[in-house]
């Protein structure tokens, strides 16, 4: 043990004092870590296999990344629209959707409504 002397009194110094905060700040880095990943889990939805079906409908008129994401925003917002993928490079979309809610049809008018062109429904495999 040392000892210093500052002055007027002798103080005892112990190396293990300085040495408490870091299990103090672990824990504590542990637990805002567990919090977070459980608020993070809690607002995520599980992902659910869903039943529907696939169509394939060809885009002409994407130019861009942002005329992706509309099409890709605008299917997405549509009523039995289940999963969608845009691609630039393919020039077409592909569109897991609830029959009984929402046709290849309805997809294509609301691809045309903005401004796009799209092209004939190619229908994939069923998904029970």
């Amino acid at each position: 043990m040392k000892t210093e002397d500052d002055g007027n009194e002798m103080t005892e110094r112990s190396g293990r004092g300085r040495w408490i905060g870091v299990p103090l700040a672990l824990v504590v880095f542990v637990g805002l870590f567990y919090g977070a990943f459980q608020l993070w889990h809690e607002s995520t939805p599980a992902a659910q296999p869903f039943a529907g079906e696939s169509v394939t409908i060809p885009v002409e008129g994407m130019s861009c990344s942002a005329c992706v994401a509309r099409v890709k925003g605008t299917l997405k917002a549509l009523d039995g629209v289940n999963e969608v993928r845009v691609s630039l490079g393919k020039r077409e979309t592909v569109i897991r959707y609830q029959p009984e809610k929402t046709s290849p049809e309805k997809l294509a008018k609301a691809i045309d409504e903005l401004g796009y062109k799209a092209g004939a429904p190619k229908m994939k495999e069923t998904v029970r």
